[in-house]
Parts: structure tokens; C-alpha cells; sequence
């Protein structure tokens, strides 16, 4: 979901700009002043803002803070019940505190969006409950829509595949060659520190190691880098 109408574009861009130059303090300052001079009703971009200072603080930022997150993205609820994500990336923190109930309940209302990672979660839900036998059938149907966006649309969903077989979907060597696609096609830390995991996942050390340095040769002067965890390998 891009920033609307009026909303200050060149702020919003700036904001996603800080957060990967490692700058949180100055990238949330920056999605909080776009937000005070929001000058429409539409709440999709209010929305959006809400969203990306959610991530700001649950993923970006070097020690996570997921309540603060949390308050983020309930907030993007708020203001749009049906942006899936947001309940997604708010399950997930609910799941992790131990709130199963909470993180369904988020995901139920989406369940038929079509999108793979409500299927993820929902495995991952189930398997927390105790109950193997819907983990497995919701996460065959992750499996299935994610290949199928992949098979489409490769560049757009190999960062989200490659996350999906490095954790539930169990396929160390699967996430290994989208997380590259994924880097060949927008070489940002972000997407260096994946590659280096999925390698790792995959036993491959030597490339790993590969991956680290020329992360290194590209975003070594940024402060990101100095605080990215491939900077405390």
C-alpha cells in the first residue's frame, strides 16, 4: 500500500530512507510528522504510515520492541480492519507473547484473502494449540500459495518465500535461491542478511561468507551495517 494523495510522498520516502541507513530515531520523527499534517479523510495512507512505524520498531530497529510495534499496528487496524498485513505482522507478536487465541482470532476474519502468510500463521497457531493435523494442511496450503505467487510474480514475493522456507515451510535450500533472487534484484542489507541466513541454514558456509563480505564492500561505511548482525559475525 504506497502513501496516498497529499500525504507528504518525499517525507514518507525519506522515513523508509532512514530506517535503512539505520537512523530509527530520525525515520519514526519523519512518519510522525507525516502524520500530524495529513491533510485528507482517506485513512489509507494514515494506515500505511501506521504500518511502517510498526515495522520500524518490531523489525527494523537492531533490539526489537514489540509492544511498541504492537501499538502500531493496531492502530493501521483501526484505521483499515482489512489490511492484512498489519493482523499479520500483529499475530505474529500475539503468537509470540503466547496469545494464540488472540493471533487467530486477528487472522480469521482475513483467512480467505488469498494471501499464503495467513495460511503460515495459522499453521503456526495450530501447531502452538497442540494440533498437528491442521498445521499440516494449513501449511501445504502456504506451500501452494506461495509457489503459485512465485511462479507469477517472482521478484515481488521471493524475500516473503524465502522467509516462509527458512521458518515453518523447512526448506533451508528453497529459502537459499529466493533469497538470492531476491538480492540480485534489490541488493539492500535487509535482503543481504537473508541470503546470509538462508546460507547458513543450508550448510553453506562458503557462501555465506561470500555474502557477508560483499555485504560488506556495499554497506559497510552506513551505520546499518555497523549495528546488522552480519557485523557481529
Amino acid at each position: 500500500m504506497p502513501p496516498g494523495r497529499g500525504i507528504g510522498t518525499s517525507r514518507s520516502r525519506w522515513g523508509a530512507l532512514l530506517a535503512d541507513l539505520g537512523d530509527f530515531a530520525g525515520a519514526e520523527r519523519t512518519y510522525l510528522h507525516a502524520l500530524r499534517t495529513y491533510p485528507d479523510v482517506a485513512p489509507f495512507s494514515l494506515a500505511w504510515l501506521s504500518f511502517q512505524l510498526g515495522v520500524l520498531w518490531g523489525e527494523s530497529a537492531p533490539v526489537s520492541q514489540p509492544e511498541r510495534a504492537a501499538t502500531w499496528y493496531r492502530t493501521a487496524i483501526d484505521y483499515m480492519p482489512g489490511y492484512v498485513k498489519a493482523r499479520l505482522h500483529l499475530a505474529e507478536i500475539c503468537l509470540g507473547r503466547g496469545r494464540a487465541n488472540e493471533a487467530r482470532s486477528l487472522l480469521t476474519p482475513v483467512q480467505a484473502s488469498g494471501d499464503p502468510e495467513v495460511a503460515w500463521r495459522l499453521a503456526d497457531i495450530a501447531q502452538a494449540a497442540g494440533d498437528s493435523a491442521e498445521a499440516i494442511v494449513q501449511l501445504a496450503a502456504a506451500r501452494d500459495g506461495f509457489e503459485s505467487l512465485l511462479a507469477k510474480h517472482p521478484l515481488a514475493f521471493a524475500d516473503h518465500g524465502a522467509e516462509f522456507y527458512l521458518g515453518s515451510g523447512d526448506d533451508p535450500r528453497r529459502a537459499l535461491e529466493l533469497a538470492r533472487l531476491n538480492l540480485a534484484n534489490r541488493p539492500t542489507l535487509r535482503a543481504f542478511e537473508q541470503a546470509v541466513a538462508a546460507a547458513r541454514a543450508a550448510g553453506d558456509s562458503n557462501a555465506a561468507g561470500r555474502l557477508r563480505h560483499e555485504a560488506s564492500e556495499l554497506w559497510g561505511s552506513p551505520v546499518a551495517f555497523r549495528i546488522s548482525p552480519l557485523a557481529r559475525t
